[in-house]
């Protein structure tokens, strides 16, 4: 199985699998930061919608819902407002 980095743990992922689905799949929630209160939130309507669920990978903010896991990336939690 196929794994990438999020903030230095390998995490599994199945391919076509969204970074945030294999994230959850793996029992990890918190995926980004509130842009205000800057506590942990998840992705919420998984579509890209809601923009809960910003991620880095190579320093660019993307949804972790709309963006497919790969085997090269490093993935660290956002959503701090940088986008």
């Amino acid at each position: 199985m196929a794994t990438f980095k999020f903030e230095e743990k390998d995490i599994p992922y199945q391919v076509g699998q969204s970074i945030a689905g294999a994230l959850f799949d793996s029992g990890i929630y918190g995926i980004s930061h509130s842009k205000q209160s800057k506590k942990l939130r998840g992705a919420f309507c998984m579509n890209g919608d809601c923009c809960g669920c910003y991620v880095k990978v190579s320093d660019v903010q993307v949804l972790a819902c709309r963006t497919p896991a790969t085997k090269s990336i490093t993935v660290k939690r956002g959503g701090t407002g940088e986008i």
